[in-house]
C-alpha cells in the first residue's frame, strides 16, 4: 500500500524509526508550546531515506504472506511460469472446477495430474504402521489443495518435500463426496 511514497520498501523499513521519532519530537513541541491561534511556523522538515537496493523478490513476496496471508505484489511461481506450460501442469482452479462439474472427465477421481507447486504448510504424522506421512496444503498461483503423501513416497522424497519451495508433483486426484479434492502424491 505505500509502495508510492518511496523509492522502494526497505528504504521505508530503515526509516520507520526515524519517523516515529520524528512525528514524538513534533506532538511533544505542539503540546509544549500551544500551536498559535493562527497557525505556526511551518517547519519544512523532510526526513531524507537512505539509499538502498530493494529487498529481493523472493524475501519482498514472504513479507507480503507473512503480513497479508497473500502474495500482493506477483506471485513466486510466476518465475517458472515457462516450465509449467513445457511440463503442461495442471492448473489447481481448473483441478478444482473439473472436480465439481462431473462432465469435465479430465480431473476426475483417479486421474493422474502434474502440478507445479509450492507447499504452504506441512504436518507430519504417523500412520497406522507407525510410518511418518505428510499432509500438506500446495498452492500455485490461482489455488490451494490438500495433498497426501504416504510414507513410500515421503521417504523416497523427503529431502525435497519442504515449505516454500517449489516442486513439480505427479499424483492423482482423489475426489470423495462432502469433502474438497486431493492430490495424492506419486512422485
Amino acid at each position: 500500500a505505500l509502495d508510492g511514497f518511496a523509492d522502494n520498501r526497505r528504504q521505508m523499513l530503515i526509516s520507520v524509526g526515524r519517523v516515529m521519532d520524528y512525528l514524538e519530537e513534533d506532538r511533544r513541541h505542539n503540546i509544549e508550546g500551544q500551536l498559535n491561534l493562527f497557525g505556526g511556523e511551518e517547519t519544512g522538515q523532510s526526513i531524507e531515506l537512505p539509499t538502498t537496493e530493494e529487498f529481493p523478490l523472493g524475501e519482498l513476496l514472504a513479507m507480503e504472506k507473512e503480513v497479508t496471508e497473500l502474495y500482493l505484489s506477483s506471485h513466486p511461481l510466476e518465475a517458472y511460469s515457462d516450465i509449467a506450460r513445457a511440463i503442461h501442469a495442471s492448473p489447481i482452479l481448473e483441478i478444482l472446477a473439473g472436480a465439481e462439474d462431473e462432465t469435465d472427465t479430465r480431473y476426475s477421481d483417479g486421474k493422474h495430474v502434474r502440478l507445479l507447486v509450492m507447499i504452504e504448510k506441512l504436518k507430519l504424522k504417523l500412520s497406522k504402521n507407525n510410518e511418518k506421512m505428510a499432509f500438506a496444503d500446495i498452492e500455485d498461483a490461482g489455488g490451494t489443495l490438500e495433498m497426501i503423501i504416504f510414507p513410500k513416497v515421503l521417504a523416497e522424497y523427503a529431502g525435497l518435500v519442504a515449505e516454500h519451495v517449489p516442486l513439480i508433483i505427479d499424483g492423482r486426484i482423489s475426489l470423495r463426496e462432502e469433502e474438497e479434492p486431493k492430490i495424492i502424491c506419486e512422485r
